[in-house]
């Protein structure tokens, strides 16, 4: 399988929305806290606690939890990011990206979403892309 350079599988802000999932974000004093997946979400000023941590860290599958929300209308943002799980017998060559980010707050003192998966199970890993927020350069794995 090759992900060409410029290409990219991408399910950035595909997983919860703002305060759904099982590490949603809370909120206190209209101020909202960072979802929580693979860890705990990070806490709001007001001292919302950040959402709590799920999911497995070796067989991620899951989406991402939104975040808390913040003051005024709501106005979208603070998704949690999708899930990526692919199986290649061979090799897989990542010349672009696979992404799962969480979305930033856009709500004023909004909390983020919380990044979702990427589960790769392959034989060997090749090109110079990036994988979540890893980038290398010419190396095979």
């Amino acid at each position: 399988m090759v992900i060409a350079s410029g290409g990219a599988l991408n399910v950035d802000v595909k997983g919860y929305s703002q305060t759904s999932g099982p590490g949603a974000g809370s909120t206190l004093s209209n101020q909202g806290s960072g979802g929580g997946y693979g860890g705990t979400g990070g806490a709001a000023a007001s001292g919302a606690a950040g959402g709590n941590a799920y999911g497995s860290a070796s067989q991620p599958v899951q989406r991402g939890s939104g975040g808390g929300t913040g003051s005024g209308t709501a106005i979208g943002g603070s998704e949690g990011g999708g899930a990526i799980r692919l199986t290649v017998a061979g090799q897989l060559t990542v010349d672009g990206l696979l992404s799962a980010k969480g979305g930033d707050g856009l709500q004023d003192n909004s909390g983020g979403g919380s990044g979702g998966s990427i589960w790769l199970t392959i034989r060997k890993l090749a090109g110079a892309g990036q994988i979540g927020r890893y980038r290398w350069r010419g190396r095979v794995v």
